[in-house]
């Protein structure tokens, strides 16, 4: 298991080792370990070798910062069908399915992971930088993309 970073907020108390405040930070970390954040991966080019899972619909005019919407997981990329029409009249809009969803059929070698599909996708349609919009467990990759490539 990697390196990682429990963040808590508690103010006051005092700032040594043994004192109440540092205690409850510690038993706080012990017990949510579900709120453990990965620190982020500095070097994805080896992951980023595999195919992205399905060709991604893109359409609108090209200008200013593309939209990526990500659907949710239980859903595929038509979960944005109803405003595919009004979104790619005014932006340039990407829409893809995860692997094992939709017409995704390419399997994944090694780990299965959404944050490297999505980072695959911009890289084949060529978008640096970009919007993210994620319905549900879209919005946690989104997230994750986002940490995992900040810039």
């Amino acid at each position: 298991m990697g390196d990682r970073v429990v963040y808590v907020a508690v103010s006051g108390g005092s700032s040594e080792s043994g004192s109440p405040k540092n205690q409850l930070l510690r038993a706080i970390a012990g017990c949510f370990r579900w709120a453990d954040i990965p620190q982020p991966r500095t070097d994805l080019r080896p992951l980023l070798r595999t195919t992205p899972p399905a060709s991604p619909t893109t359409a609108g005019p090209r200008g200013d910062l593309p939209i990526v919407l990500i659907h949710a997981g239980v859903t595929d990329r038509r979960i944005w069908d109803p405003l595919w029409s009004r979104l790619t009249a005014e932006r340039d809009v990407v829409r893809l399915d995860l692997r094992g969803f939709g017409e995704s059929a390419t399997r994944a070698r090694g780990v299965l992971s959404p944050v490297v599909d999505v980072l695959g996708t911009l890289t084949e349609v060529d978008i640096d930088r970009c919007h993210f919009v994620g319905a549900s467990f879209g919005a946690g990759v989104a997230v994750e993309v986002a940490l995992t490539r900040p810039k």
